[in-house]
């Protein structure tokens, strides 16, 4: 890191086991789009929220300073045990250092093959995220130099707002089945339409036809994730790892 400004840069993370069913190749689609879109467009302003667990870097200079804030942290008067990657980016950020993405540093995983462990793992990560996000924008409101990092809790704001969005849009949908059998078929095409060109907009040429799984990852999360982040929310001090 020869740019005295940047205090962390984060990695790719793809997908290991990508080829041993539909649900881990649905995840090979999001952590391309999470890392290759997410990552890469807060990468330009600085402000990548989070450096993943499996490969980052960190100015050590830095590090130094952070560490026992970052060992020692409490949220509700309960020791914070995960989103420990998305907590250490925070503390950067607030020193008022840039975070940014390297998309040639490239790690791999095994993800969750089966639904009920995903969904642990994703409530674990729902949890910290919905932690760091109200910390970041609370240091934001009380820091007398913000404005090094107010894109970071702009994005966090919005990010967060597409959630009440995310459950009005399914409450409608769900309403407008009750009421009007007939337009199903015509709403379940609206999905699958915008989930194509969800999709599309992430095909990258040598890839194959790998991207088509965006249209019913798309829809699994639309349609099946909906509660986590509500559930989340209620259970936000639970500190249990669920997938360990």
């Amino acid at each position: 890191m020869n740019d005295p400004r940047v205090g962390a840069v984060a990695g790719k993370v793809l997908v290991l086991n990508e080829k041993k069913n539909l649900l881990t190749r649905m995840l090979a689609v999001q952590y391309v789009v999470s890392f290759d879109f997410g990552r890469a467009y807060q990468s330009v302003y600085g402000g990548v929220l989070c450096c993943p667990g499996a490969l980052s870097a960190f100015r050590r200079s830095l590090l130094k300073k952070i560490i026992r804030p970052w060992i020692n942290q409490k949220f509700l008067k309960v020791e914070c045990k995960h989103g420990e990657d998305r907590a250490l980016t925070n503390l950067v950020i607030r020193k008022g250092y840039q975070v940014k993405y390297q998309a040639n540093a490239v790690v791999y995983t095994r993800v969750p093959e089966r639904l009920s462990r995903l969904n642990r793992m994703y409530l674990r990560w729902t949890r910290g995220y919905l932690r760091e996000s109200w910390l970041l924008i609370r240091y934001f409101r009380q820091s007398k130099k913000p404005g090094h990092y107010l894109l970071a809790v702009i994005d966090s704001l919005l990010q967060m707002l597409m959630h009440p969005f995310h459950l009005l849009l399914v409450s409608l949908l769900l309403y407008s089945f009750l009421l009007y059998p007939g337009l199903i078929a015509n709403q379940l095409f609206f999905i699958l339409g915008l989930s194509l060109i969800y999709s599309l907009n992430h095909y990258k040429p040598g890839r194959g036809l790998r991207f088509i799984f965006g249209i019913p990852q798309s829809v699994f999360v639309f349609f099946f994730q909906w509660w986590l982040v509500p559930y989340a929310l209620i259970t936000v001090r639970d500190q249990d790892w669920l997938t360990k």
